[in-house]
């Protein structure tokens, strides 16, 4: 299966990378900054236009969602935390 893991250098999205990709699936991972352990590709998931792009270029089997704002960066940026609330 082909699986695009959003958020995949954090603590959920690495161990879901991984483990996907040992089990021998085709893993795409995407965060702000590119991976060290598989495939991936940096951008900022508010680029809404490049997201669409990305999803739109590759047919995925499945996407997961593994990116989250910490507390203290929420508190710390109100407008990054309003960007990735779940509507």
């Amino acid at each position: 299966m082909k699986f695009l893991i959003l958020g995949c250098n954090g603590m959920a999205g690495h161990t879901i990378s991984l483990y996907l990709k040992e089990q021998g699936h085709d893993v795409l991972g995407f965060d702000r900054e590119k991976s060290k352990y598989i495939e991936s590709v940096s951008g900022d998931a508010r680029n809404i236009e490049f997201m669409k792009e990305l999803i739109g270029i590759n047919q995925y089997d499945s996407i997961i969602n593994c990116i989250g704002i910490l507390n203290q960066s929420a508190e710390n940026d109100k407008q990054l935390s309003k960007a990735v609330q779940v509507k």
